[in-house]
């Protein structure tokens, strides 16, 4: 985990959620990444692999890049967003970016049932398989239409409110 969110009030008493990165984070992360490298560099030596691990770490080190900007976070919560503008079955938080930093990311609070919690969302009159439709027919939009996408779809990333609304959290891995 790169950050802790908080729910929190504005002095208007507009109620929104929180990110912040773990204080050194950045740096503990790229220590980490050069240490996996090196790793990495004397394994393949040592024990040569059908496929090659380097490219696999680089390609990591490129994301968790993205995931450590807050502001391109935020941008590509505002492109998820504009996507899904004309459909009322979607919700991504909107963004306060005045609030905002490469380090904070302040957001519109969204409450719901995480996709995972099959016996609530049946409690609300919900079917499973319906939400993996919707989970589907939002995904192949962003992938196959829109060509950008939430690439971090876990149960903590994706609810549903209770009339069936899909919503979005957590734009930094996006592609």
């Amino acid at each position: 985990s790169l950050a802790q969110v908080h729910a929190a009030r504005l002095l208007d008493g507009t109620e929104v959620a929180v990110k912040v990165q773990y204080p050194d984070i950045e740096d503990i992360v790229r220590t980490d990444l050069r240490n996996m490298e090196r790793a990495c560099r004397v394994y393949e030596w040592v024990d040569p692999q059908p496929l090659e691990l380097l490219p696999l770490l680089r390609e990591l080190t490129t994301h968790v890049g993205f995931e450590l900007d807050f502001e391109r976070e935020a941008r590509s919560a505002d492109r998820v967003r504009a996507m899904f503008a004309d459909d009322p079955h979607v919700i991504v938080p909107k963004i306060h970016h005045a609030l905002s930093t490469r380090r904070v990311l302040v957001m519109e609070r969204v409450r719901g049932i995480k996709i995972t919690e099959k016996e609530r969302l049946e409690a609300a009159g919900i079917d499973p398989a319906d939400v993996v439709q919707d989970l589907m027919r939002v995904y192949v939009q962003m992938v196959l239409a829109a060509g950008f996408f939430q690439a971090d779809p876990h149960p903590g990333n994706l609810m549903v409110t209770p009339d069936r609304k899909l919503i979005l959290l957590d734009f930094g891995l996006s592609k």
